[in-house]
């Protein structure tokens, strides 16, 4: 299996949140929902898709030349097919068409920072800025921020301003933070190591500690100069942990917290891949051009339960001694009931097994850090689980 973040860096040259014709109603369709997005679990385009789109558009510039919307599409297509040259070349006829247009200098923007010239591509992004302050996917001028944090070698504060050294509660009642702003700049560019960081230090005042640790290990993953400052936040979650569960609970330590992370990333790039390969298929068979919701019915009417993340979480749950159940590690120190607790969850392993075999998918599961009740005390569980999934 490629690993994901193998597999991503090398897409990070041409993944970018663009603006085109179609770009609005796909963005409406990508969830709000952290879970999914920081696994990487978003759609994306296939090579098939904008070599159509190449050809669809071109056919239309040549009964009008001057339609802007289609040779911007056709800008795209070139710019998501690493034809810079051809696309700014493109984009540069629309603006001697039309001058000014939102879309124009936007995706000239994301054009200049993926080769790298950050000073032209927050010029053309503050120019968009000025057409509709509100940027695109609502981000404000959070991409901005963004293009000029990149300019900078090893940077002190993040992307918003505020100092690392300052950690989680240095984004507490800050103007500069929104916390949805954050998950649309991550929809834009999932490649922006700092964003996640920032999203971790979110988390963490929000207590919401297993989607901080996937934040901070996804930052880590895409080679964040702050690697030592974000084990630090990881470490401060542990002892969170250890001190409100003191000796009756079981934590695992981070390497293997970290693997199985690793593992549902694995299972998100799968699930990309197959993403990609089934628009491939709709593209290759002539039927009407796909978008993504054509493409996730046409995913929807196989067993995707495999490839879905709650798959592989399930996979690592029960490997690593956890069940479908959710079945706490209860006192370390009692052998009697460390003896029972093993037994029982070796049975609902089973269960879970069988669960997993057949692809049944409307199971509850433990989300977060959902609280149940073992006996007379109530057991944190900390393994996050994902969603109900229907």
């Amino acid at each position: 299996m490629v690993h994901f973040f193998a597999f991503f860096i090398a897409l990070s040259s041409v993944s970018a949140c663009v603006s085109t014709s179609y770009s609005v109603e796909e963005e409406s369709i990508i969830s709000n929902d952290l879970g999914y997005l920081l696994l990487g679990k978003i759609p994306s385009h296939s090579k098939k898709f904008y070599e159509q789109q190449l050809k669809i558009q071109s056919l239309i510039l040549k009964r009008s030349p001057d339609n802007v919307i289609a040779r911007n599409d056709r800008a795209v297509a070139l710019l998501k097919l690493t034809r810079w040259d051809e696309a700014i070349k493109e984009l540069e006829t629309v603006q001697s068409i039309k001058k000014d247009l939102y879309n124009t200098h936007v995706n000239l923007g994301i054009i200049y920072k993926k080769t790298g010239n950050y000073k032209k591509s927050a010029w053309h992004i503050e120019k968009s800025l000025q057409i509709k302050p509100a940027g695109h996917l609502g981000l404000g001028d959070n991409y901005l921020r963004m293009i000029v944090w990149k300019s900078k070698s090893r940077p002190q504060k993040n992307f918003l301003g505020i100092n690392y050294n300052e950690g989680p509660q240095g984004l507490r009642d800050d103007m500069r933070v929104n916390k949805q702003y954050l998950i649309n700049l991550l929809k834009a560019d999932r490649h922006f190591s700092d964003v996640y960081l920032v999203l971790g230090d979110q988390l963490v005042l929000e207590e919401n500690y297993q989607l901080a640790i996937r934040s901070y290990h996804h930052a880590i993953k895409l080679k964040h100069h702050k690697k030592d400052l974000i084990l630090e936040r990881i470490e401060g979650i542990y002892t969170i942990w250890n001190n409100e569960l003191r000796n009756e609970y079981i934590i695992e330590d981070y390497q293997l917290t970290a693997k199985y992370i690793d593992l549902e990333l694995d299972h998100a790039a799968s699930w990309l891949n197959s993403f990609k390969l089934q628009e491939s298929k709709l593209v290759l068979s002539g039927k009407t051009q796909p978008v993504f919701s054509r493409t996730l019915r046409a995913m929807n009417k196989k067993d995707d339960f495999a490839m879905h993340p709650i798959g592989q979480v399930l996979r690592v749950n029960f490997e690593g001694g956890y069940s479908i159940a959710g079945m706490p590690a209860i006192s370390k120190y009692d052998r009697t009931e460390t003896i029972n607790f093993f037994l029982i969850t070796a049975l609902a392993n089973v269960i879970a097994m069988v669960f997993y075999s057949f692809g049944i998918k409307r199971q509850r599961l433990f989300r977060d850090l959902a609280i149940i009740r073992n006996r007379r005390r109530n057991v944190e569980i900390k393994d996050y689980l994902c969603r109900q999934y229907a």
